[in-house]
């Protein structure tokens, strides 16, 4: 829960069904980061103490469903649901079956966060790549940060130009980006799912991510799996895997195998249960108006934008 739970204590402790849909407990790994004052820690942990009053709680990966049940105990109904199914996303690309390694260019996909290891991943780019006259390293995830990014890459030894940031792009342009690739470096020191490691497969690309938890679960275990804190076996990674169409199939296969649910099905579900077990009611039909209205339901106040944040 990234806001107080106060608004949502008449919902929470009252007897309408409750659904949690829980992404990860990074705060909580990282509290010098994200949980730097007194504050902030006592709002976090009431979160966390909410999520005891849930009915069930749909988690976005196995990783977050464990440490659940270490927080909140056995207690609450859980499952692990992703929006869409494998089979709809990954394993339709057009690519090459085989590559040069050289070919493509090396794709960074990553965040402006420190946990997202940005940095570590350019140096161990620099380092694998050293032997090259030209590097062609692309930055996906720092859009507005290019100046950012540029300084990092001369710190990782990288000449001026090698390493570009994109701006902000379409599923479409980054399907495409990802799909020209010769490898895809995921250097994060922690996630609750690892989108990017899908997207990379979507589009046929091997993977040398960080050996992280979230990580192992789509992907398994193997040597295109590195320490994040260890810049040369992330190099040798990177080195080793780039352009090889082989391990990105082994990989695919690998995440194929993922066992979840999918989140609309966990939702409709549980609304035609609280549906079948309601009492009848007597509803008096009215006429429909002109024009649809439709209203949506919330405790927070209308931001700038006019939507409110964490509305459903």
């Amino acid at each position: 829960m990234t806001a107080s739970c106060d608004p949502l204590l008449p919902v929470l402790l009252g007897s309408a069904r409750k659904i949690a849909i829980v992404f990860d407990f990074i705060p909580m790994h990282y509290p010098s980061i994200y949980l730097r004052h007194v504050a902030a820690r006592a709002e976090y942990a009431a979160g966390l103490d909410a999520l005891k009053l849930y009915d069930e709680c749909v988690c976005i990966s196995a990783l977050a469903a464990k440490e659940l049940t270490e927080v909140v105990g056995a207690s609450v109904k859980r499952s692990v649901a992703w929006p869409r199914d494998i089979s709809d996303s990954v394993g339709n690309s057009s690519r090459a079956p085989s590559r040069s390694a050289s070919e493509g260019p090396i794709v960074v996909m990553t965040g402006d966060e420190p946990r997202k290891n940005t940095f570590g991943a350019l140096a161990a780019i620099a380092a694998a790549t050293t032997a090259e006259t030209q590097r062609d390293v692309v930055v996906l995830g720092m859009a507005g940060q290019g100046t950012r990014v540029h300084h990092w890459s001369i710190a990782a030894a990288m000449r001026p130009g090698e390493a570009v940031t994109a701006g902000r792009v379409s599923d479409s342009d980054m399907r495409e980006l990802l799909s020209s690739a010769s490898v895809v470096v995921v250097a994060s020191f922690d996630e609750g799912l690892s989108l990017p490691v899908i997207e990379a497969l979507e589009a046929g690309t091997p993977v040398v991510a960080s050996d992280i938890g979230a990580h192992r679960e789509l992907l398994g275990s193997g040597r295109f799996l590195a320490d994040p804190k260890d810049l040369k076996a992330m190099a040798r990674a990177i080195g080793r895997y780039r352009g090889d169409a082989s391990v990105a199939a082994r990989q695919l296969s690998r995440l194929r195998k993922h066992k979840h649910l999918i989140l609309e099905n966990v939702i409709s579900e549980s609304v035609h249960t609280v549906l079948a077990n309601r009492s009848p009611i007597e509803v008096t039909a009215r006429a429909r108006p002109s024009r649809l209205n439709v209203g949506v339901a919330t405790p927070w106040d209308l931001q700038p934008t006019g939507v409110a944040d964490f509305s459903v």
